[in-house]
Protein backbone atom coordinates (compact mmCIF):
# COMPACT_ATOMS: atom_id res chain seq x y z
CA UNK A 1 0.00 0.00 0.00
CA UNK A 2 1.79 3.16 -0.89
CA UNK A 3 2.66 5.60 1.66
CA UNK A 4 0.39 9.45 1.81
CA UNK A 5 2.04 12.43 2.48
CA UNK A 6 0.30 15.52 3.36
CA UNK A 7 0.81 18.68 1.79
CA UNK A 8 2.81 21.21 4.08
CA UNK A 9 1.68 24.36 2.43
CA UNK A 10 -1.67 23.86 3.36
CA UNK A 11 -2.97 24.73 6.94
CA UNK A 12 -4.41 21.64 8.98
CA UNK A 13 -7.78 20.76 9.29
CA UNK A 14 -10.47 18.37 7.96
CA UNK A 15 -10.29 19.64 4.40
CA UNK A 16 -6.75 18.58 4.11
CA UNK A 17 -5.73 16.96 1.06
CA UNK A 18 -3.07 13.71 0.45
CA UNK A 19 -0.95 13.60 -1.87
CA UNK A 20 0.20 9.80 -2.61
CA UNK A 21 2.44 7.31 -4.85
CA UNK A 22 -0.43 6.82 -6.57
CA UNK A 23 -1.72 9.98 -7.95
CA UNK A 24 0.44 12.40 -10.65
CA UNK A 25 2.48 11.57 -13.68
CA UNK A 26 4.90 8.93 -13.77
CA UNK A 27 7.77 11.40 -13.51
CA UNK A 28 6.11 12.84 -10.39
CA UNK A 29 5.28 9.76 -8.07
CA UNK A 30 7.29 9.54 -5.35
CA UNK A 31 8.16 12.97 -4.48
CA UNK A 32 8.05 12.65 -0.91
CA UNK A 33 10.28 9.48 -0.92
CA UNK A 34 12.97 11.02 -3.59
CA UNK A 35 12.81 14.53 -1.24
CA UNK A 36 13.35 12.17 1.67
CA UNK A 37 16.19 10.69 0.10
CA UNK A 38 18.08 13.93 -0.85
CA UNK A 39 17.91 14.94 2.65
CA UNK A 40 19.12 11.67 4.30
CA UNK A 41 22.00 11.76 1.27
CA UNK A 42 22.88 15.63 2.40
CA UNK A 43 22.93 14.84 6.32
CA UNK A 44 25.37 11.80 5.63
CA UNK A 45 27.54 14.39 3.58
CA UNK A 46 27.65 16.93 6.05
CA UNK A 47 28.41 14.44 8.54
CA UNK A 48 31.34 13.35 6.57
CA UNK A 49 32.63 17.05 6.11
CA UNK A 50 31.87 17.32 9.79
CA UNK A 51 34.24 14.38 10.48
CA UNK A 52 36.84 15.29 8.21
CA UNK A 53 37.34 18.98 9.87
CA UNK A 54 37.05 17.01 13.34
CA UNK A 55 40.67 14.89 12.48
CA UNK A 56 42.00 17.60 10.29
CA UNK A 57 41.68 19.92 13.44
CA UNK A 58 42.97 16.86 15.72
CA UNK A 59 45.94 16.95 13.28
CA UNK A 60 46.67 20.65 13.90
CA UNK A 61 46.84 20.33 17.11
CA UNK A 62 49.27 17.46 17.20
CA UNK A 63 51.30 19.28 14.90
CA UNK A 64 51.35 22.06 16.96
CA UNK A 65 51.94 20.09 20.62
CA UNK A 66 54.91 18.20 18.37
CA UNK A 67 56.36 21.80 17.54
CA UNK A 68 56.07 22.70 21.21
CA UNK A 69 57.63 19.84 22.47
CA UNK A 70 60.57 20.63 19.47
CA UNK A 71 60.90 24.14 20.93
CA UNK A 72 60.75 23.30 24.40
CA UNK A 73 63.70 20.61 23.96
CA UNK A 74 65.46 23.31 21.75
CA UNK A 75 65.53 25.27 24.86
CA UNK A 76 66.58 22.81 27.27
CA UNK A 77 69.80 22.16 24.93
CA UNK A 78 70.80 26.44 25.31
CA UNK A 79 74.51 25.48 27.41
CA UNK A 80 75.00 22.08 25.54
CA UNK A 81 72.94 19.35 23.76
CA UNK A 82 70.99 17.58 26.17
CA UNK A 83 68.49 15.30 24.04
CA UNK A 84 70.93 12.81 22.76
CA UNK A 85 70.12 13.09 19.23
CA UNK A 86 73.42 13.54 16.81
CA UNK A 87 73.59 16.18 14.83
CA UNK A 88 71.09 18.16 17.32
CA UNK A 89 68.38 19.31 15.90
Amino acid sequence: MPTAVTRPDKPGGAGRKRLSDLHGSVTMRDVGGEAEKRRLEDEAQQKAVQERKRVAAEKKDEAARAAAAEVAAFERCEHGCACGVVPCP
